[in-house]
């Protein structure tokens, strides 16, 4: 007859050797999941940083071209005689368009999002793993991507958004800087001559004998500007009187000048005086020869902008 007892025996010492192999087994799979998780959400962790971090580097690259572009844009506009700062400007300009994503960028830690994910990972390390632990996992990070994305988008509409206002406030700088500009003009009121003036040297000692030619004339935009008050001289009949001397045009024609400088956007010169020496004037010959002279205003980018009528008189040797 068979012994119950030490069959009964041998059998439970079996179903126990199995039992404990089965846990020794599964605590081994366990373990070796757990290893296989955290290295991969730590993996998808340092890819997503590395993801951030070029966003961030493209993101402060773009708003230094920006501020640089900027820059340039005011500067030609301060060229143009508006009164403005390029470089704070630019920089303003930069922070309103750039400056969320410059502040986030700046803020950023970059093992941030790893430690959150590998401190998951230690807390779901002494639990039983979930079999949808991988699923919930993935829809993790395609949730954080989704996210990523969705700031990306809205990020490029603010900059959008901004860079329609910096064009619309550049127009309107530039519609308020022409209104600003008052467009050069003149006007000669009044030409007269002193015949036969006598003016002195510095030292008293000599004197040179010429005339005086006045001229009474407003000009209009030239505030802290220079122009030129010119003086033509012709034969009666209106040809050139040409010259070799040093009053003369740049085609040979005897002329003399002067250089004002209005301290108003609107000036009025009573009395402006050029003085002609008779020794300057081309030899006509003996006797009395009749000329004409005009007097002529140049704004400050050498622009004709006012002209007097024919002024007659008689030059004597």
């Amino acid at each position: 007859m068979f012994n119950n007892k030490k069959i009964l025996n041998h059998m439970n010492t079996k179903f126990i050797i199995c039992l404990l192999c089965i846990i020794f087994s599964c605590g081994n799979i366990q373990a070796q999941l757990l290893k296989n998780l955290g290295q991969t959400i730590h993996d998808a962790a340092k890819a997503y940083n590395e993801s951030m971090n070029k966003i961030n580097e493209s993101n402060r690259k773009r708003a230094d071209t920006y501020e640089a572009e900027q820059r340039e844009s005011y500067q030609r506009m301060k060229d143009q005689g508006l009164n403005i700062d390029p470089d704070k400007m630019a920089k303003d300009d930069k922070n309103r368009v750039y400056g969320n994503s410059l502040e986030r960028a700046n803020s950023w830690e970059e093992s941030k999002n790893e430690k959150d994910l590998t401190r998951s990972y230690k807390d779901i390390k002494s639990t039983y793993i979930d079999p949808h632990m991988e699923r919930l996992k993935q829809e993790e990070l395609e949730r954080q991507q989704a996210e990523k994305d969705a700031w990306q988008r809205l990020y490029e509409q603010q900059i959008e958004a901004e860079r329609e206002a910096i064009r619309e406030r550049e127009e309107m700088l530039r519609i308020q800087s022409n209104q600003n500009v008052i467009q050069t003009s003149a006007k000669v009121e009044q030409v007269w001559v002193d015949h036969g003036a006598l003016i002195f040297s510095a030292d008293g000692r000599s004197g040179t004998l010429g005339m005086k030619i006045h001229v009474k004339f407003t000009v209009n935009g030239m505030l802290n500007k220079q122009g030129i008050c010119v003086v033509w001289f012709c034969f009666s009949n209106g040809s050139k009187l040409n010259s070799t001397g040093t009053f003369r045009t740049g085609d040979g024609q005897f002329a003399v000048q002067g250089y004002y400088s209005p301290p108003y956007q609107t000036c009025l010169y009573n009395d402006f005086v050029i003085f002609v020496p008779y020794r300057e004037f081309p030899y006509l010959g003996q006797g009395s020869h009749p000329l004409q002279f005009s007097v002529g205003i140049f704004d400050s980018s050498n622009r004709q902008i006012a002209a007097s009528d024919p002024f007659f008189f008689a030059l004597n040797y």
